[in-house]
């Protein structure tokens, strides 16, 4: 990490021209509220999509998610946890990742 800040860390990617280079990076925050935003249209900055992207989301049983506006893949229960998960190619995304939460527990 290069710059960490409050509201995030920055990193510098370097890959050699004409090599494929692959960065597995995760992201935790506190949920203060009842929407959850993850940004991905920085994306386009970049004038290019990326070409493979695997999102997994895991959030406690006891925290009820009431929708997720890229439709998962796979769900699964394990260990009082509930994991979401999907893949995309070419991925060039219109708008950021937003999760809504149900704030009663269930």
């Amino acid at each position: 990490i290069i710059n960490k800040k409050e509201n995030g860390a920055f990193f510098i990617v370097s890959v050699e021209s004409g090599k494929i280079a692959k960065y597995k990076i995760s992201y935790r925050q506190k949920i203060v509220s009842s929407q959850i935003k993850y940004i991905l249209t920085t994306t386009k900055n970049w004038n290019k999509p990326l070409e493979q992207a695997n999102y997994t989301l895991v959030f406690p049983t006891t925290i009820f998610v009431d929708s997720i506006n890229f439709v998962p893949e796979h769900a699964e229960i394990k260990d009082n946890k509930i994991e979401f998960s999907w893949s995309e190619e070419n991925f060039m995304p219109e708008h950021d990742l937003d999760i809504f939460l149900n704030n009663k527990n269930k």
